[in-house]
């Protein structure tokens, strides 16, 4: 019976002509966000500004053309520099030795002071598919990047060391076992970033995104209980046999597994975006290659970051869900429930986008920003032990949710023995 109510829920909520026109309009929106639509309009209005004569000899790209010509140099650097990574360290010495006998040492370091040298971009190179200059620059940025994550990294250390002796000095059991901890996450071996990141500089499958799921959980969740009242058949759902909690815990599941599908839906939709942009999703390199997680204290890989966010994200958008189908339920209309719902996610977005100084005030949706949790050992003082702060955050809006669904559940009884 719970599975046929839960059924004619959803289909009460997301089978509109309304929702699904809102839904779609939303998914384009983010597709174009998320694979850089303003890029395009900044090069159409370029374009536009040039001398006829340029514009003549160098026609207009369409949108497709554009971003077809930015996968393929993606494609062509990810390829360098998989190879650049690929060579065994017999093979680069010997490259390396060549090279230095012919370019002179400052070239190896810093090819671009070699731009000039004779024969450093005739093809084929050392390496026949690449000139020498190709391999000198992928590598010399391989080993830059590498070497920007483990300097941060090393200064964690130094500060960790410097706080735990500060922390032994003042007694402090809660400082001594985080920076613990911290000296151990952060002294483990990594794994190496071994390719050229298109996207490296942005924040992956983050707030933008989720955006979008938010407000469509608002049109969903607040009327999902309200608008009852609106269609007449609040009596009928009341004086039911099976009214007694099991409408309104179907309501709340229904909620829960839209919040869970719109969250998959439009993460998938941000990944085919990227794909489309750059051609690749770098799913196999560490997600401290990323800049906003170059200081993540965990050895994981992108793909690994990409299932994790989107788990927190969905924990995010059901107890958005949980707090809007509460507010539903204790709506007289659902006129007054869109209202209330939308001051209520108001709020919390400047809470998620605007956050304050004390953790415990951060809203329902922090967990919808992944990376303020990976991006550092960001712990909680619990009893002297330092927890994950994700995890602290997780558990209190767990029974909160809890809370209001109990609240509800006397809300929605209190109204059926009134009738």
């Amino acid at each position: 019976m719970m599975g046929r109510l839960i059924g004619y829920e959803l289909k009460k909520s997301v089978w509109t002509r309304f929702f699904l026109a809102v839904f779609c309009l939303a998914l384009a929106a983010n597709f174009l966000l998320q694979c850089g639509i303003e890029s395009y309009v900044s090069y159409s209005r370029i374009w536009e500004q040039d001398d006829p004569a340029v514009q003549a000899e160098n026609p207009k790209q369409s949108f497709w053309e554009f971003y077809r010509y930015d996968r393929t140099v993606t494609h062509d650097l990810r390829a360098q520099y998989s190879f650049v990574a690929g060579l065994s360290p017999e093979e680069e010495q010997a490259a390396l030795a060549a090279l230095e006998e012919k370019y002179g040492t400052g070239v190896i370091e810093d090819p671009n002071t070699g731009i000039s040298a004779e024969g450093i971009f005739d093809e084929p190179g050392y390496f026949g598919a690449y000139t020498d200059f190709t391999y000198l620059s992928a590598r010399a940025n391989l080993l830059g990047w590498n070497a920007e994550i483990d300097a941060a990294r090393e200064n964690v250390l130094r500060a960790a060391e410097a706080l735990k002796k500060q922390a032994e000095s003042d007694g402090d059991a809660y400082n001594i076992r985080r920076n613990d901890a911290v000296l151990q996450l952060y002294a483990a071996p990594r794994p190496k970033v071994t390719t050229f990141l298109r996207f490296a500089g942005k924040n992956f499958f983050g707030a933008p995104t989720m955006l979008f799921v938010f407000l469509l959980i608002l049109v969903t969740a607040t009327v999902s209980v309200a608008g009852e009242h609106d269609r007449q058949t609040w009596l009928l759902l009341h004086t039911a046999r099976n009214g007694k909690g099991k409408t309104l815990l179907a309501k709340y599941i229904s909620g829960w597994i839209t919040a869970a599908a719109l969250t998959a839906i439009f993460q998938l939709d941000a990944l085919l975006a990227l794909i489309f942009q750059g051609g690749g999703l770098y799913a196999d390199q560490p997600a401290a290659a990323l800049h906003e997680l170059q200081l993540c204290p965990f050895p994981i890989k992108i793909w690994q970051y990409f299932l994790l966010s989107t788990a927190m994200q969905t924990f995010a958008a059901a107890v958005l869900s949980t707090i809007l189908t509460t507010v539903s339920a204790c709506s007289k209309t659902g006129v007054i429930a869109y209202m209330a719902g939308a001051l209520i996610l108001i709020g919390c977005l400047l809470l998620f986008y605007f956050p304050p100084r004390s953790e415990w005030l951060t809203g329902p949706l922090a967990l919808a920003e992944p990376s303020r949790y990976l991006s550092g050992y960001y712990t909680c003082d619990f009893f002297g032990f330092p927890v994950l702060w994700a995890v602290i955050d997780a558990i209190l809006w767990t029974l909160l949710s809890a809370g209001l669904m109990l609240f509800a559940q006397k809300w929605y009884h209190r109204e059926r023995r009134a009738i």
